[in-house]
């Protein structure tokens, strides 16, 4: 029995998504299956109820979130919303736990460094409890 259910469950469905699209397109080369386009599509409604506020705030993370590689979007997404520790992640992404680390800590500098952007602000809807 894995150590955690969850990274084993989340690893379990991107490989078997991978594996789908691997059947759908059949002259798709198999490195790029790996490295698969991770996106994150933000919900702020349950965070904010003025409609108008909520697609500001949803178009300022996913411009954070943007600045990004796909694998940096996939590892914030899988520590700060679905609250997988680094080895969780490691497991699921097939790298070492440090590489994990260093891609995390590479993805916050890289949004903190966005002058036009509020980086708190992604904090904040990230850390926020989920309704």
């Amino acid at each position: 029995m894995p150590a955690n259910v969850r990274a084993y469950l989340l690893g379990a469905l991107k490989n078997r998504l991978i594996s789908v699209m691997r059947k759908e397109v059949l002259f798709q080369d198999l490195n790029e299956a790996g490295d698969a386009i991770f996106h994150i599509k933000v919900d702020a409604q349950a965070l904010i109820e003025n409609a108008e506020e909520c697609r500001y705030y949803e178009e300022q993370v996913e411009a954070l979130l943007n600045l990004l590689t796909d694998k940096q979007r996939e590892v914030i997404y899988l520590y700060y919303m679905q609250g997988l520790n680094y080895e969780g992640i490691a497991s699921i992404l097939k790298i070492t736990p440090k590489s994990v680390r260093k891609m995390a800590y590479r993805a916050i500098e890289r949004m903190q460094q966005s002058k036009n952007i509020s980086f708190h602000l992604l904090l904040f809807l990230l850390i926020m409890p989920k309704g």
